[in-house]
């Protein structure tokens, strides 16, 4: 299966050569939840805000994603 993942803010600096455009297009296995992608990618969950899936708020990281999903990642946000 694969899936197309778009970063945010500071996660996008961690990828050197992010393509804001395309996202990152990764392989999954068929059982993989949204904390397995995190994992892949190194992210701790504790960083995350937001994650959408196929244009959705998720609400927990124990969400199988299914071939052709697309997953965006919002870190927290600060600023005044």
């Amino acid at each position: 299966m694969q899936v197309t993942v778009k970063l945010y803010s500071v996660f996008r600096l961690e990828y050197e050569g992010y393509d804001s455009t395309e996202g990152i297009r990764l392989q999954i296995t068929n059982e993989s939840t949204l904390a397995d992608l995190l994992g892949s990618l190194n992210i701790a969950p504790q960083r995350v805000s937001l994650v959408c899936v196929n244009k959705s708020i998720v609400q927990a990281f124990d969400v199988y994603l299914k071939d052709k999903d697309v997953i965006e990642i919002f870190p927290f946000f600060g600023g005044g």
